[in-house]
């Protein structure tokens, strides 16, 4: 019966877009009325199925419909979590203020419940969001209470998961030892349970502290763990992300034809995972590595397709990194004339942004 419901919601939904005039205006009706006679749990599920197929802006007024009935039943876990969902909706929108105003009042609402593991759920969420924000403080204290609450609700993927969450942010706030101890704790503890996808989570990020820390061996050792993992688990959107750092780390130690063939396979699978932004990381490399060759018109062909990419995706920090780096292939080229005007672009690019600006994080 909920299916058929389902059904009839979803069918009068096309009609009300399908027809014009007053028969719209009754299409829309009918579907106000029905949506009326669902209860929050079916709102939500409704939201699911569009949240599923990454139709934002489908899912979210079902999940604000379901907020306000649960509200009317005054039933505080069904109003955290679609508090939880709204936030997470309005996230993938961009929409990162509200996000964090809904998330917040889920954690407000839901620490008058008992329930420690939504709690911590929605802790994680909102340290999420802060990071993106570049909140790093409010970022830290969410993975710390969120682990804390895990570990009373005895969820250990939970607390190893907002473990990582939180060493990977001492980390990349300078406090490299506690950020490591951290993120090595957590990579024991997943791989005592054999929890091959915390594993890999970790690595990243004690990837990371260790080549900060000079230790460029036991960085490149996570790194390959990493790679290895990520393929045995098909994931390639985190086997292309191991692809790019390794890539990296092997131009850092002038090994170019090693990083070379790393990059095309970042690449690849960026491309494969439809990820834009990795895509463009991958492109930007490659320019670099093809102009360490000499091959100034690979250098030039990749450079200027990682800029394109940039501005469609309107990353304008990377956007003036792109500007740099077409400047030097221009001067290499002997084209000094268009190199300083290039830098020139860069150089007003970079004024033009915020102090604080999201887009200059770092996508690892």
């Amino acid at each position: 019966m909920k299916i058929f419901i389902v059904l009839a919601i979803v069918t009068t939904y096309v009609f009300a877009f399908g027809v014009s005039g007053g028969m719209a205006t009754v299409a829309t009706a009918k579907l106000t009325t029905s949506s009326r006679t669902l209860d929050g749990e079916e709102l939500l599920r409704i939201g699911d199925i569009h949240e599923v197929q990454h139709h934002w802006q489908e899912a979210l007024p079902y999940y604000q419909r379901a907020l306000s009935a649960f509200r009317e039943k005054r039933n505080r876990k069904g109003e955290a979590r679609a508090l939880l969902k709204m936030g997470h909706v309005l996230m993938q929108q961009g929409k990162l203020d509200e996000a964090l105003t809904a998330v917040n009042e889920c954690v407000r609402v839901v620490s008058g419940t008992r329930d420690s593991k939504m709690q911590a759920q929605a802790l994680v969420q909102r340290g999420l969001i802060a990071e993106v924000l570049e909140h790093g403080a409010l970022a830290r204290t969410s993975y710390e209470e969120a682990q804390h609450l895990f570990e009373k609700a005895h969820d250990g993927e939970g607390a190893i998961d907002a473990r990582i969450r939180l060493g990977s942010v001492l980390a990349r706030q300078g406090e490299l030892d506690a950020g490591l101890a951290l993120l090595q704790q957590a990579y024991q503890d997943a791989q005592q349970q054999s929890l091959l996808a915390l594993q890999m989570a970790a690595l990243p990020g004690i990837g990371q502290a260790q080549l900060e820390l000079e230790h460029s061996d036991a960085a490149r050792r996570a790194l390959e763990d990493g790679l290895a993992l990520a393929h045995g688990l098909q994931d390639l959107k985190q086997e292309a992300l191991f692809s790019m750092r390794l890539a990296q780390l092997n131009q850092s130690s002038h090994d170019f034809k090693e990083s070379r063939q790393l990059a095309q396979r970042s690449l690849m699978l960026h491309q494969a995972v439809r990820d834009r932004l990795g895509e463009a990381d991958s492109l930007s490399l490659l320019g670099t590595l093809y102009l360490n060759d000499k091959d100034e018109d690979q250098a030039l062909t990749h450079h200027q397709r990682a800029l394109e990419l940039y501005r469609a995706l309107r990353h304008r920090a990377r956007e003036a990194g792109s500007l740099t780096n077409l400047g030097i292939v221009y001067e290499r080229q002997g084209l000094s004339p268009l190199a300083q005007e290039t830098y020139g672009k860069a150089i007003s690019l970079l004024q033009s942004l915020p102090e604080s600006s999201p887009s200059s994080m770092s996508r690892f």
